[in-house]
């Protein structure tokens, strides 16, 4: 097809794709559209957040029993555990792809299955007290596909020596 043969009908397509456009309107569409203009500003932002903010963001959420754990005194040598539940709150899959401890001490196990909405979860945490002594302050950095994608956990305690 030569180059004035397409411009051509591209020039005929547009030509009947805005007579389609103006075929419709009429004097009561236009009205309608004035009337939304004329509303309550606080009913319009109400009638959006109804409902539609949960399909324009379809965001996996962290909800939490606890975001931070004291496993309180223990003496040098001991482990204690704990299980951090969470809820997924949001709409869509929760995944979390990695668990990072800031010390080596901290080792963290999670539900590696994705968690629907509505759906719960787990991360199990324990700490090795061995060689450890004082006051104890350490992370967990979950990595997961949450706004923001990184959470943190807190655990803290006290060791006293043998």
């Amino acid at each position: 097809m030569s180059n004035t043969m397409k411009y051509s009908l591209f020039i005929a397509v547009i030509i009947a794709f805005l007579g389609a456009c103006n075929s419709g309107t009429d004097t009561k569409n236009l009205k309608d559209v004035d009337q939304t203009e004329e509303m309550d500003p606080e009913s319009i932002r109400d009638s959006r957040s109804a409902g539609e903010s949960n399909v324009s963001n379809p965001e996996p959420k962290f909800e939490f029993n606890t975001m931070e754990w004291n496993f309180g005194t223990v003496v040098e040598g001991m482990k204690p555990t704990f299980v951090f539940k969470y809820k997924n709150v949001g709409n869509d899959d929760l995944i979390i792809s990695g668990c990072e401890a800031s010390c080596g001490c901290t080792t963290p196990k999670w539900t590696k299955k994705p968690v629907p909405p509505g759906g719960t979860g787990e991360i199990h945490v324990a700490f090795n007290s061995t060689g450890k002594h004082g006051i104890q302050h350490k992370t967990v950095t979950i990595t997961a596909n949450t706004n923001p994608p990184q959470t943190i956990l807190k655990v803290t305690g006290t060791i006293d020596r043998k």
